[in-house]
């Protein structure tokens, strides 16, 4: 019997890859302005039974950098949830008990099954420090702007976790599952491996395509706009396109959906088990609106916020956040605006998460303040979030000044990060607290200006912390290089006792 139903399976998995392949032929084309940039097109089928997605994903990889390159590196993020990993995706004993409770640690599996180039067989290799880069050498090297098609068939296990990618109960996350292409900076891809603290991404905008076929009791909720057609027997096929996004994640599961339109942009609140839908929708709404205002345009036609099984509190993906189902009322709230604010800081102002976490952080951090400053019917007021964010970030330091190597530099990798209680810390808390110092010797305008600057100067690109302080220099009119430098280095100490 197994064997006859691993068979059907099978079957299933090749007729419903078929039709997604089919439906999106004719998907890409050029981008806005005459600009091109690489293309996914990720066709998934997800088996309830087995709990595997398999997958058949196409990128058209455009050489963007004014190098010729000789092969490509992509990132094999699913590899931090295998057994044996040496960069696992939770790793301290308490984010292991509530990422499995069920009380048995469970690992997920990646399969790579065929790469080509042009169709034809490709030289590749699975290496970086855990065995999380897939690299695929050229035939002939690839010229700047020209482009090659690159074919990956792949099936992956999941594990049973409640994290960005594993699934719990009725629900799927699927977040950082396909190979994506890494960013080529100094002569090298980057081959940073998954760390279990922070969000260990850092990748260029593309175009994504993406179908995926699963039961027709799981709704899926997509990066992109989305639409779902139901196909004959228990099957539906959902598909999505986003263009100009550094990443794609999908949520499976047995959700309501509540949606509005604001200024055409189509926002979705998917939950489960939820007190107040109509509230949460609305502070989607509302946060959107808001930082329309404050920053500029939201790019994409839609956005998805999806109560999902989560470690921790939010995760944020292009055109989608995942929000803890842990949380709940106002705390539920506060992180949707903090997710919602990662589609300025992070989707569209890219930042390599891994070297300069601090950025987007203290961004995101600092604009869920602003929003309640600029909405007050929420009940918090601006001085009250940072009067928070003094205590929490002095109570933080005064326990741990004394022990050795302690340091209070925000500017660092990851791997730098002894916890991710100090990554917190020193990443959203003490970020808040700079923007506040900032406000204050610059003032309130120069600060929302720069910020202005700041994402429609670097909109769809890779911001650096050099390219930050001059957003805000040029908001101001003044040097304001060794003002973060002290901050961000740990010149600067904030203590509640001598």
């Amino acid at each position: 019997m197994v064997r006859v139903k691993k068979k059907v399976i099978a079957i299933v998995l090749t007729i419903a890859l078929a039709l997604s392949l089919m439906s999106f032929t004719a998907c890409f084309g050029r981008g806005e302005g005459g600009k091109q940039y690489s293309q996914y097109t990720i066709n998934a089928v997800w088996c309830d039974d087995e709990k595997t997605l398999s997958v058949e994903m196409e990128l058209i990889y455009r050489n963007s950098y004014l190098v010729e390159l000789s092969y490509l590196s992509l990132h094999l993020f699913p590899q931090a949830f295998r057994e044996g990993a040496k960069y696992a995706a939770v790793t301290s004993s308490y984010e292991i008990q509530n990422a499995f409770p069920d009380g048995e640690v469970n690992y997920g599996t990646f399969s790579l099954k065929d790469v080509t180039i042009g169709g034809k067989a490709a030289k590749y290799r699975i290496e970086g420090v855990d065995e999380n880069i897939l690299t695929v050498d050229f035939p002939s090297p690839l010229m700047p702007t020209h482009t090659i098609t690159i074919g990956i068939t792949y099936t992956v296990r999941l594990p049973n976790i409640r994290h960005r990618f594993g699934w719990y109960g009725n629900t799927v996350n699927l977040g950082n599952f396909f190979p994506i292409a890494a960013v080529f900076e100094n002569g090298e891809f980057h081959q940073d491996p998954y760390y279990s603290w922070g969000d260990p991404f850092f990748s260029a905008v593309a175009k994504f395509c993406v179908s995926i076929t699963a039961p027709k009791n799981l709704i899926a909720a997509m990066s992109g706009l989305s639409e779902r057609e139901e196909l004959e027997g228990d099957t539906a096929i959902t598909r999505a396109q986003i263009k100009r996004a550094r990443d794609f994640a999908i949520v499976l599961g047995e959700f309501a959906v509540l949606e509005e339109e604001v200024d055409g942009i189509l926002i979705r609140y998917y939950h489960t088990n939820c007190d107040e839908p109509e509230k949460n929708l609305q502070t989607a709404v509302d946060a959107i609106n808001t930082f329309n205002e404050l920053f500029g345009k939201y790019p994409y036609k839609s956005f998805s916020v999806v109560q999902t099984p989560f470690l921790h509190g939010g995760m944020e993906y292009p055109g989608l956040v995942m929000i803890s189902d842990m949380l709940d009322g106002a705390c539920f709230r506060e992180v949707i605006i903090h997710e919602t604010a990662h589609q300025w800081w992070y989707a569209v102002v890219g930042v390599n998460q891994v070297r300069h976490a601090w950025i987007d952080e203290t961004l995101a951090e600092f604009s869920t303040t602003l929003f309640f400053e600029h909405n007050p019917e929420y009940g918090v007021t601006y001085e009250q979030r940072i009067a928070s964010a003094l205590s929490a970030y002095t109570l933080f330091a005064d326990l741990y000044r004394h022990k050795p190597n302690f340091s209070t530099a925000m500017c660092r990798h990851l791997s730098e990060f002894r916890s991710a209680r100090e990554y917190v810390y020193l990443t959203y808390v003490k970020g808040q607290i700079m923007m506040d110092a900032l406000r204050a010797q610059i003032g309130a305008d120069a600060v929302i200006q720069g910020m202005r600057y700041l994402y429609e100067q670097n909109k769809f690109g890779i911001v650096t912390p050099a390219l930050f302080t001059a957003a805000f220099e040029n908001a101001s009119q003044r040097q304001l290089a060794s003002f973060f430098d002290a901050w961000t280095s740990g010149t600067i100490q904030i203590f509640a006792n001598p």
